[in-house]
């Protein structure tokens, strides 16, 4: 795991696989993600933080992830700000 990004770094590791092994889908899951109020996943500034940091490494560094990743992730990041943004410009409007 890259340790200069504190989260969803499993992201960006299991991207650096892919590039190298390939990989299958299975019906059946093989793990359980708990969720509970403490996750630290669920601190969107730290996440998003985090999710520049490792669409900047896929920019940087395409030699190193699938095709076309660091695009993937730069339009996942554009969908939730301007997501984010809207909400926070409706609940503005709202009082």
């Amino acid at each position: 795991f890259n340790e200069d990004i504190a989260y969803c770094d499993e992201l960006e590791f299991f991207s650096r696989i892919m590039k190298r092994f390939p990989i299958a889908m299975m019906k059946k899951s093989l793990v359980i993600y708990r969720e509970h109020d403490n996750n630290h996943g669920l601190e969107k500034e730290n996440v998003n933080k985090n999710l520049l940091k490792m669409t900047d490494l896929m920019l940087k560094f395409p030699e190193n992830y699938p095709p076309h990743a660091g695009n993937f992730w730069r339009n996942i990041l554009r969908d939730n700000f301007l997501r984010e943004g809207s909400r926070l410009a409706s609940k503005r409007d709202r009082g």
